[in-house]
């Protein structure tokens, strides 16, 4: 069955951005939460993944283009349809030497400390954190104060 991809909303006030990079081509197997593009809006550079799984059978914006919240970005065969193919071709397969399945990209895991974020994201913010560390000047040492007490005579 063919899924429509559409851009999701991408946060407040964000109604479109431009197509900086393709992470995939027509005929690539793509998991569910898979990124599929980067888009730049006026505010980050993002990562948007895929809603669904599925071979992409068409791409419907180019790289570079002004992309709109709820445009249409790919095609994707989720391949329930071909279930009944794959049972019909099944004696011709067994004939067939195996091929090696695509390996599929799949979403960086979260660490536990981090922000969830893309890959570049977090470089980013640990750039701008250590930048942040090297211009702010070292807090002064606090010594405590004992109150003064008379020398013993």
């Amino acid at each position: 069955m063919l899924t429509e991809f559409r851009l999701p909303e991408l946060g407040e006030n964000i109604e479109s951005g431009e197509l900086v990079k393709l992470l995939v081509s027509v005929g690539d197997e793509i998991g569910k939460d898979q990124s599929v593009l980067e888009l730049e809006t006026d505010k980050a550079t993002i990562e948007v993944p895929s809603p669904t799984s599925g071979r992409v059978r068409e791409i419907h914006v180019n790289q570079g283009d002004k992309v709109k919240v709820g445009q249409l970005i790919l095609t994707v065969d989720d391949g329930a349809g071909a279930a009944r193919v794959e049972k019909a071709e099944q004696p011709r397969a067994a004939a067939r030497p195996a091929q090696p399945k695509p390996e599929s990209r799949k979403p960086p895991q979260a660490s536990s400390g981090s922000s969830g974020g893309s890959p570049l994201a977090e470089a980013r913010m640990e750039e701008a954190e250590e930048a942040t560390r090297r211009e702010r000047p070292a807090a002064p040492q606090v010594v405590p104060i004992r109150p003064h007490e008379p020398e013993p005579s």
